[in-house]
């Protein structure tokens, strides 16, 4: 007959630093995406500042989209063990773009905008908002 598990004062120390590692590397990891998903975000909303640029009539432009977050949980173990089920974050969602731009004072340029970012991203148009940008200086250059 197998004894049963006897906690000593050696093995309650060892448990507490077991889940203690277990719990910082978990959030190391989870911390790490969210910057680099982070980073991808802005890393896109540079590039299509600069193409939205380049159109016929279009100035300056700002924008501004608004991620949420598509995953796919897993878990390795039924019931009791879910708490160290494994999230895999599968992709960057874009929810909705704002833009400002000069020239969307022109509403086809606001709608050629709107199309533009909405089969971009495939979103549907009333996700998109286009705004005029006022002329002159930016609040970021005084």
């Amino acid at each position: 007959m197998a004894t049963p598990f006897h906690m000593t004062s050696k093995t309650i120390p060892f448990l507490l630093l077991t889940v203690l590692l277990l719990l910082f590397l978990w959030n190391k990891t989870t911390s790490s995406f969210s910057s680099s998903e982070e980073t991808e975000l802005q890393s896109t909303e540079k590039t299509l500042e600069q193409i939205l640029q380049k159109m016929d009539q279009v100035g300056e432009v700002r924008v501004f989209l608004n991620k949420g977050e598509s995953s796919n949980e897993t878990s390795n173990t039924p019931s009791f063990e879910a708490i160290f089920a494994k999230e895999e974050k599968t992709s960057l969602e874009i929810q909705s773009v704002l833009i400002v731009a000069e020239g969307a004072e022109n509403p086809h340029i606001k709608r050629l905008l709107k199309e533009t970012v909405a089969n971009l991203f495939l979103l549907p148009e009333h996700r998109i908002i286009v705004t005029q940008m006022t002329r002159g200086k930016s609040p970021s250059e005084s």
